[in-house]
């Protein structure tokens, strides 16, 4: 189970360097129009998660009110984690559109906007662990949600940096460099799903988590990237459908999850080793 969100972890920090398709004109304006349908896409890859962690978490705790404090706790938590960085988080979509405008982001605009960056992705590595306990697959799924949300955010913050005077391998260099954080909140996922008493809470943290993401990041970025034409509205309403029924087909050939896998085990491990007694 450890070695998926590693991998994972490797594949979200390649989003990064995203920024490099921007440097060749003809590149960036193919791609710009393009990347909030995987905006769309990763949303309801998301929904279907969160509804996937709700449930198992359900299974797997003593109590509801223990869900419902640990899902509650997972957004809580990622809401004061960026408020803990003033003007951090950005939420760019004309940076990509507008390369060659500079001076708008100064020096201490790219830090607070790093900093800012670290925190989320260390959010984003604690979020992970538990998908992959639900299901490699669905674990694999989930990451791939992840990284598209990050191709479309480094964009954003690579046009920052540029515009903060950094040149395009310095740009690149720090967002990579940033994107290495999401280790730290693997770290602690694994360090916290090694207590079967607090997956269940993990769990349903996550599931908070991701839907925190759904609400403050995606819908906003969508909604304002649709605005009043009806055909984007279409578009993005396929590309969440599309991010569903992927999901949905996942989960149904995905088997029991690892948690249920772990139960079982040692459930047969107690019988096995209650036998033995017996003989």
């Amino acid at each position: 189970m450890w070695l998926g969100p590693i991998i994972a972890g490797f594949t979200i920090m390649l989003a990064s360097l995203a920024g490099v398709f921007f440097i060749w004109r003809s590149a960036g304006l193919w791609l710009a129009p393009r990347l909030k349908y995987l905006t769309s896409f990763a949303l309801g890859v998301f929904a279907v998660t969160v509804v996937l962690l709700v449930v198992e978490a359900l299974e797997l705790a003593t109590s509801i009110n223990v869900v419902v404090v640990s899902l509650l706790g997972g957004a809580i938590f990622l809401h004061f984690a960026i408020r803990l960085v003033p003007n951090a988080h950005h939420h760019h979509g004309q940076e990509i559109s507008d390369c060659d405008d500079r001076g708008k982001h100064s020096h201490i605009d790219a830090r607070r906007m790093l900093l800012g960056d670290a925190v989320h992705n260390i959010g984003d590595g604690i979020l992970l662990v538990p998908a992959f306990l639900l299901d490699v697959q669905i674990g694999i799924a989930t990451a791939g949600a992840i990284f598209l949300h990050e191709l479309v955010q480094e964009v954003a913050e690579f046009f920052v940096l540029r515009e903060a005077g950094f040149s395009t391998g310095g740009a690149l260099f720090r967002n990579f460099l940033v994107s290495a954080t999401i280790f730290i909140g693997i770290a602690l996922g694994f360090y916290v799903s090694d207590y079967d008493y607090l997956l269940a809470p993990l769990l349903a943290f996550s599931a908070g988590g991701f839907w925190y993401v759904i609400v403050r990041d995606l819908l906003p970025d969508i909604t304002q990237h649709v605005g009043s034409d009806k055909f984007k509205m279409i578009k993005h309403l396929f590309a969440v459908i599309l991010g569903i029924i992927v999901m949905l087909f996942i989960s149904s050939i995905s088997g029991h999850s690892h948690a249920h896998e772990e139960d079982e085990h040692h459930i047969e491990g107690d019988e096995d080793h209650h036998e033995e007694f017996l003989l």
